[in-house]
């Protein structure tokens, strides 16, 4: 999904804003993927359940 979403060569003009994996989604793959794609600042990998602790999250993020 995210060499769909982060094809090479890169244009951001293109690419989503950010990504967020739902905890426990995380692999050696993916987080191999977004160091050599220089993506940690768009992608968003693990942390609290947006299902569970969504509203909290929010809350605590100074976001509504």
């Amino acid at each position: 999904m995210l060499q769909s979403l982060f094809p090479s060569p890169r244009d951001e003009s293109k690419e989503p804003h950010s990504v967020w994996l739902q905890p426990g989604a995380e692999s050696d793959e993916i987080e191999a993927f977004i160091k050599e794609h220089g993506l940690s600042d768009k992608i968003v990998l693990g942390g609290p359940c947006v299902l569970v602790h969504g509203d909290e999250a929010r809350q605590l993020a100074g976001k509504l």
